[in-house]
């Protein structure tokens, strides 16, 4: 519970507590008080949900990293959600997570040449990676940062990210941006760099590669899917893990 949030709280229990005659109009100005500063200095709680981490870190500089509540384009709060903020990183981050849970399931490739978008086989609106922000609260969050990053973990049994074709390497995995792009690790503009990849090894192990964009391209950001091309033997296997949306 925020300090804010808290001090509000004790007002109004207090309030709520005392006698009738013991109710005085001081106890209303207090408990105003308390609120209209908590309005200038929103401290991430559900009652005062900030603009964004890097406002709470102003308002409140020995915030700890956690989870906090936002609501970027103001107004009612109904439309607030939770973020995960990051006070180490220089600028602060602004993290949102997946609602759409994609770790967990595996997925035994067939063999083919064809692509098979991950989103088709979830329990997802739209056949896509959903997240709790809703349209206008994206467009205030890509408007108060410069940079947006993300990354997925492909997990990955038997299962290549990627294969040699006449000395260039051929993608195995693409991306579907939110403005609709399909983006590669070997793409000419807006590619996934690869952080990691173990996934080339082909012992019957569970292995992992990771992928990122980190961008000033803010409408790239959130990834809503991911597609895996075909195996070329039967035991391939993968499944797929998506990081959190971060801006700073």
């Amino acid at each position: 519970m925020g300090y804010f949030q808290l001090k509000y709280y004790r007002s109004v229990q207090d309030e709520n507590s005392n006698s009738k005659a013991a109710l005085t109009m001081f106890n209303l100005l207090d408990v105003l008080d308390i609120k209209a500063e908590s309005e200038k200095k929103p401290d991430g709680s559900k009652y005062f949900p900030a603009k964004s981490c890097k406002d709470i870190q102003l308002c409140h500089p020995q915030s700890k990293n956690g989870d906090y509540w936002l609501d970027p384009n103001g107004g009612a709060k109904l439309d607030a959600f939770k973020v995960y903020c990051d006070f180490s990183k220089n600028p602060v981050e602004t993290c949102v997570k997946p609602t759409t849970l994609m770790e967990g399931a595996e997925f035994n490739k067939a063999v083919t040449n064809d692509f098979k978008w991950v989103g088709e086989d979830l329990d997802a609106e739209n056949a896509q990676v959903m997240y709790e922000p809703r349209a206008t609260q994206w467009k205030s969050l890509r408007l108060d940062h410069s940079h947006v990053r993300q990354n997925m973990t492909y997990k990955c049994k038997n299962s290549p990210a990627y294969r040699t074709v006449d000395g260039g390497k051929h993608t195995l995995v693409k991306f579907l941006a939110s403005d609709a792009d399909e983006m590669t690790a070997f793409g000419k503009q807006q590619r996934m760099d690869v952080l990691k990849d173990e996934c080339y090894v082909k012992d019957g192990v569970w292995r992992s590669a990771v992928f990122e964009i980190d961008t000033t391209a803010m409408d790239k950001l959130p990834l809503r899917d991911v597609a895996v091309s075909g195996g070329e033997t039967t035991d391939e296997f993968y499944s797929v893990e998506m990081g959190p949306v971060c801006f700073y």
